[in-house]
């Protein structure tokens, strides 16, 4: 049975006889895996959050102008937003920027504070741009149909960039993941090169491009009941990577299910695991991650890299 104290003796140990080399190969798994995040901080944060966020809102509908109707005044120019074309558009930007010219603003019969004569004139200069715009052959149709053409080439960058982001996550960082991992691996039985980095890329790239993508797939279902059933199998598919990286001809199926026999019994001392590292990261983040990045990362997944030596050992007994 393995013990905290031993994995972190071992990690160290590991860590300093290859030091340099640690520090950038933990750099790159971080920036790909993201660091850890604390609950409770998180929701206590999001709570005052959201408590400032709900009193500023109040506040600013006290303020608030009614715009809740069909119709708006400006100035006395009346516009019907039911029916309102390009002209319409126009007579509405030239009475505000004829207000502000004026120093009198009026919109649905409450005046507006106009006092930054600087932003005013900002203002004044991007209306009269658009104003100089020929809009009265457009209908209220075109700019219906402008404004859902705008929405969705937005939306069809936005669908863009998410599946590149997922097909780089996929084929590119889950291998990057699998070979980090296995450096660490090597490191804690010898002085490893950074060249087993690539490991994650050969020999079987496309299988550990699989395999991930099923780990997280399966990880992603169980997510889905609830976080807690997420969490557990979190920890059950933890030694995916190391499994890959080490036993590269082993399958998909395989290796997810020797991870499962890996962690059988050990999820709660390897949750407590992790919770042994929230004082360096505190310490990590009131440095503004510099300790983080030359100490606390590579150690960290240096004892990981112990812990699954550990549990190797084990399961072949």
């Amino acid at each position: 049975m393995w013990t905290r104290k031993e994995l972190k003796e071992k990690a160290k140990s590991a860590f300093k006889t290859n030091y340099w080399r640690c520090v950038i190969a933990a750099l790159i798994l971080t920036a790909l895996i993201g660091g850890v995040s604390l609950a409770g901080g998180i929701g206590a944060g999001s709570a005052g959050s959201a408590g400032s966020i709900g009193s500023t809102t109040e506040s600013a509908n006290e303020e608030a102008l009614d715009l809740s109707g069909d119709t708006l005044n400006i100035n006395g120019v009346e516009i019907d937003l039911d029916t309102i074309d390009g002209a319409g558009v126009t007579e509405a930007l030239n009475a505000v920027s004829e207000g502000l010219t004026s120093g009198k603003l009026n919109i649905n019969g409450q005046d507006i504070d106009i006092s930054d004569a600087e932003a005013v004139e900002e203002l004044k200069d991007a209306i009269n741009s658009i104003s100089d715009t020929d809009l009265s052959e457009y209908s209220h149709e075109d700019l219906g149909n402008l404004a859902t053409g705008v929405l969705a080439a937005i939306g069809g960058v936005l669908l863009f960039i998410v599946i590149i982001t997922v097909l780089i996550k996929i084929f590119v960082f889950n291998p990057l993941v699998v070979g980090c991992e296995g450096f660490f691996t090597v490191n804690s039985r010898e002085k490893a090169d950074l060249g087993e980095i690539k490991r994650g890329f050969s020999p079987r790239w496309m299988h550990n491009v699989g395999t991930m993508l099923l780990k997280d797939i399966f990880l992603c279902l169980w997510s889905m009941l609830f976080v807690i059933p997420g969490l557990i199998k979190a920890y059950s598919y933890a030694m995916v990577p190391f499994i890959l990286a080490d036993n590269p001809d082993l399958g998909a199926t395989e290796a997810i299910t020797l991870s499962r026999k890996m962690m059988n019994g050990n999820k709660w001392k390897t949750f407590v695991l992790d919770l042994s590292f929230i004082g360096w990261e505190l310490l990590s983040l009131i440095t503004c991650g510099i300790v983080g990045v030359f100490y606390v990362n590579p150690y960290i997944y240096a004892t990981y890299a112990e812990l699954y030596n550990s549990l190797k050992g084990v399961t072949a007994e």
